[in-house]
């Protein structure tokens, strides 16, 4: 267990199209005490499968519509080298840019499909009444975030996720020499959506998120991982019981061993029909190295690829019973001393 993904808000100003938001949108904004409450444990207590060290404050919320965000992002970052969340940047203000780099925050996302408003329409800003003005809003907040963070000689890594679908596809490149242009380094992740199968058509492998990461919802939910955004697989409730108990519980314990033991009948719904859990074949599947690129930053864009290249190969042996407890270890003993420098 590395890291935790924590819904400070299920509270959100767009309606994304490819967002389950629409389905759960209960308007709870994450408790500012139990917050504290939660990072003091994943702090001092030894959870299955080891220490936390990465908390990214995202759900299927905006987490900017939270009041205390900046509280939390300072307190989390006190304890945990590794902590930052996905933003769709509207409220991603001067003012509020500011506090988070004063916070020393490792990583803001920003949610933004394209510098052409049509391209822009079609996935955040669908539904809005002016999709280009708040695309140019975003598109103005995350020059100001470059700036500012480059003037005042912070690490934070600013990250910008573009969805590749037939309707963004032949726009890839103006994308990324808009922001290649604009000077400053930020990572652009080329990515598609997740996909979901008939997985008994398909060679099943193992899942190598289970063990990995777990998410509480903004009500205390917990979860078995981020993909679970219909929360189909609800282990407990961190308002009533700790995280310790929970992840410790016969619910989670028995999926852990049932995923492990590829009894896939056993497993939950949801993950009967996530795609990570397919086994394409060795080293088959698109590695996210070709798909992720530093811009303005050569030797970083190289490490990068060499680190998710590492990544894949780590997944892979996870799925293909190989030596993958050791391949695990290295992994999160690299990924602590690179995450702990930031």
């Amino acid at each position: 267990m590395n890291h935790v993904q924590i819904e400070m808000s299920d509270r959100c100003n767009f309606q994304c199209k490819f967002c389950e938001i629409k389905n759960h949108r209960n308007y709870n904004d994450f408790p500012i005490d139990k917050f504290y409450d939660i990072i003091d444990q994943l702090e001092r207590d030894e959870l299955p499968g080891g220490k936390i060290f990465m908390v990214s404050l995202s759900g299927v919320g905006e987490p900017l519509m939270h009041k205390d965000i900046v509280k939390a992002v300072a307190y989390a970052k006190s304890k945990f080298p590794f902590v930052g969340f996905i933003t769709n940047g509207f409220f991603l203000t001067p003012d509020k840019v500011d506090q988070l780099l004063e916070c020393d925050i490792s990583y803001i996302t920003i949610s933004l499909n394209g510098v052409d408003a049509k391209v822009y329409e079609k996935f955040q800003g669908y539904g809005l009444a002016d999709p280009e003005g708040t695309m140019n809003r975003v598109i103005e907040n995350i020059k100001y975030l470059l700036k500012r963070r480059d003037e005042l000689g912070k690490k934070t890594e600013v990250r910008i996720p573009y969805i590749v679908t037939e309707d963004s596809e032949e726009h890839v490149s103006e994308f990324i020499k808009y922001w290649k242009d604009n000077g400053h380094e930020v990572l652009i992740h080329l990515k598609r959506l997740l996909e979901w199968h008939d997985v008994t058509k398909n060679k099943l492998g193992r899942c190598e998120r289970l063990m990995e990461d777990f998410m509480i919802y903004a009500n205390g939910d917990v979860t078995i991982c981020a993909v679970d955004q219909s929360r189909g697989c609800i282990l407990g409730n961190a308002f009533e019981k700790s995280i310790k108990e929970i992840l410790e519980g016969e619910k989670y314990q028995s999926i852990i061993k049932a995923n492990r033991e590829r009894r896939f009948q056993d497993l939950p719904e949801i993950c009967k029909r996530c795609e990570y859990i397919i086994d394409d074949g060795f080293l088959k599947n698109n590695c996210d190295a070709i798909k992720v690129l530093y811009l303005n930053n050569p030797l970083k864009n190289f490490k990068w690829k060499f680190y998710t290249t590492g990544q894949n190969i780590f997944s892979e042996f996870k799925k293909h019973d190989l030596t993958w407890e050791f391949y695990k270890r290295v992994k999160n003993r690299v990924m602590r001393r690179e995450y702990t420098k930031k």
